[in-house]
């Protein structure tokens, strides 16, 4: 089941992404959001700023995630046991590859 959401999240961003769709998009957020179009443009491209394709993180993401933590929790655990509890992309790697 979660394999499915996450299939059908992808092709989400991937609707997003694709070029073909932006007027649409724009249009979306003018209507759901109360915006001027231009405002609606400018949130739009900063959504696909920040919305990858493929689903996963930015590495500069995880890293601001693990200095945010480590700041909360005062650990001096080494980033990649924080990375191991805050971060598992196994069943999304699962669906990249098509199982």
């Amino acid at each position: 089941m979660i394999k499915k959401v996450l299939r059908g999240t992808l092709k989400g961003f991937q609707y997003v992404h694709d070029p073909r769709n932006k007027q649409e998009i724009v249009n979306l957020i003018t209507k759901e959001f109360s915006l001027e179009p231009d405002v609606a443009e400018t949130n739009y491209k900063f959504i696909l700023s920040i919305l990858s394709t493929d689903g996963m993180i930015s590495r500069r993401a995880i890293e601001n995630g693990i200095e945010l933590t480590r700041q909360r929790i005062k650990t001096r655990e080494p980033n990649s046991e924080l990375v191991k509890k805050m971060y598992d992309f196994s069943l999304l790697e699962d669906v990249l590859r098509g199982k």
